[in-house]
């Protein structure tokens, strides 16, 4: 189901870039992917080449899931259509949450696949980004830091719904 493992390290400073390595590292995942951003960027999320990957990645294992994490319900409901209908289709495989009161206002968005790979944005209204595909140590940090979030965070029952 993976594609070739990309260069070791990446700093980005464009969105195509941006997405192309987001893509390779959801691509290249085997258990977990865990994304957090204040606002999901359809650009990167909302694709036919997105939904099928995340499809096939659930689908490959039982044990697969996918964490997704956000501050904007009522962009998740108007921008990200296919990764809703996903999360709709495969809830158990697919969660996503609204982060706390506390969490509101900040500013990263980042991925990790399998506590080893992670794309980070310092601001996600920014384009520059740094990566790695095989960085165990970083990722760990942002994997603690999702789960610190996780933990606190609250279901959407808006997603179960057609409207708003």
């Amino acid at each position: 189901m993976g594609t070739e493992t990309p260069e070791k390290h990446r700093i980005s400073r464009s969105r195509e870039e941006n997405r192309g390595i987001i893509a390779s590292l959801v691509a290249n995942a085997r258990r977990e992917i865990k994304v957090f951003a204040p606002v999901l960027d359809p650009f990167y999320f909302n694709t036919p080449a997105m939904e099928q990957t995340l499809t096939g990645f659930v689908l490959a294992h039982s044990q697969n899931r996918v964490q997704v994490l956000i501050e904007d319900i009522r962009a998740l409901l108007l921008d990200q259509a296919r990764l809703v209908g996903l999360h709709r289709r495969l809830s158990g495989r697919i969660e996503i949450r609204r982060v706390d009161d506390d969490a509101v206002g900040q500013r990263e968005f980042f991925v990790v696949a399998d506590g080893r790979g992670y794309f980070h944005q310092i601001d996600y209204e920014g384009r520059e980004s740094s990566a790695e595909f095989d960085a165990a140590g970083e990722a760990a940090l942002l994997r603690r830091h999702f789960e610190e979030l996780w933990e606190r965070s609250a279901r959407i029952s808006d997603l179960h719904t057609t409207g708003l």
